[in-house]
């Protein structure tokens, strides 16, 4: 089996994103997040290390995840992975912990993430308006072939 083509990390724990994205909502219907809270983090695609997150409300449309950023902004599209779902997962246990509450963003992380079950991680330029910069907050790791 091989591993997904790029994951996340929070602290010492690895998000997977890809292909083989277990800790995904691939498995839920995609539907089933119609209104749901979510905490976005957008890496920028030309500088990595800039980073911003936003507070949003989920919609699907039957192709593609939008996110409403709170309390107003225009929605921003989650892309969809080469497995055909968005790179999203839900907001539990030491997902939280290191998404919210490790970094040095985390007075901002927690008040984002107040009431968010899922997050969304994801490359892009168009930044919400709104939206805070926390640099950093997440490393992206490139590992294409890697096998079990």
């Amino acid at each position: 089996m091989r591993f997904p083509s790029y994951y996340h990390l929070l602290g010492g724990l690895a998000i997977a994103c890809g292909r083989d994205n277990r800790l995904a909502v691939a498995r839920t219907a995609l539907d089933s997040l119609n209104g749901e809270r979510f905490v976005g983090v957008i890496i920028s695609t030309s500088d990595p290390v800039r980073q911003y997150a936003f507070a949003a409300s989920a919609r699907w449309d039957g192709t593609r995840l939008w996110l409403a950023p709170m309390p107003s902004g225009r929605d921003v599209v989650v892309p969809i992975g080469s497995d055909g779902h968005p790179p999203v997962f839900e907001l539990t246990g030491r997902a939280r912990e290191m998404l919210v509450d490790s970094s040095e963003h985390a007075a901002v992380m927690t008040r984002l993430a107040m009431g968010a079950r899922f997050a969304a991680i994801f490359q892009g330029d168009a930044i919400p308006s709104g939206a805070t910069p926390v640099p950093g907050l997440v490393a992206v790791a490139i590992v294409p072939g890697w096998h079990r």
